[in-house]
């Protein structure tokens, strides 16, 4: 791992990344949250801070310049990348593979992401909801993408990966009102013979 970017991935050599970046940025071309997947053998062009920034600038002058005042999908070949864009109100999502990889991954990827991130923001996709729910929002794609390799679009297991300390939860106590319900149910037989 990169000492100075803890959240760039470097993958072994023999490794085959599909997913190059997942981005989510906000209209200003800041990140809300972001992820570089980089192979020992690719172009370094992204290995660095600066490199990432730079590239982050240049993608949302050319997408969120052109975009605005519209909520669009749409993939867009940039910088030797095959990029899917979704532009929303304040939260747009990029997700890069290299330009001779399949779009239709990107696609399906997205798909995924979508509904499972709905299923956590409740419909409100906006900067502070995200924020809110960024520990979810960051289970749910290193679910989805290890290491740059496709692995999970299965939304019934995401579901329950992304939401198991609440199933836990809710499980637990609903146990434990259980049990004080029948031990107070008893109670009351007791007492007044019903």
């Amino acid at each position: 791992m990169n000492s100075e970017n803890p959240i760039i991935k470097i993958i072994p050599s023999n490794a085959i990344c599909c997913i190059q970046f997942f981005l989510i940025l906000d209209n200003s071309g800041n990140r809300i949250y972001y992820k570089y997947y980089i192979n020992r053998n690719d172009n370094l062009e992204l290995n660095s801070f600066e490199n990432q920034k730079l590239f982050e600038k240049r993608l949302c002058e050319k997408v969120l310049k052109s975009n605005v005042d519209r909520v669009d999908l749409d993939i867009i070949n940039f910088e030797n990348y095959n990029i899917l864009c979704k532009v929303n109100r304040e939260v747009n999502v990029f997700i890069g593979i290299k330009e001779d990889n399949n779009e239709i991954l990107l696609q399906i990827i997205y798909d995924t992401f979508e509904i499972q991130l709905f299923n956590i923001v409740k419909d409100d996709l906006s900067r502070e909801k995200i924020f809110n729910y960024l520990d979810k929002l960051i289970v749910l794609i290193d679910e989805i993408i290890y290491g740059g390799l496709p692995m999970n679009i299965d939304n019934d297991s995401l579901t329950e990966r992304i939401f198991e300390d609440k199933v836990a939860y809710d499980k637990e106590y609903n146990d434990k009102n259980k049990d004080k319900e029948k031990k107070g149910g008893n109670f009351f037989k007791s007492l007044f013979g019903f």
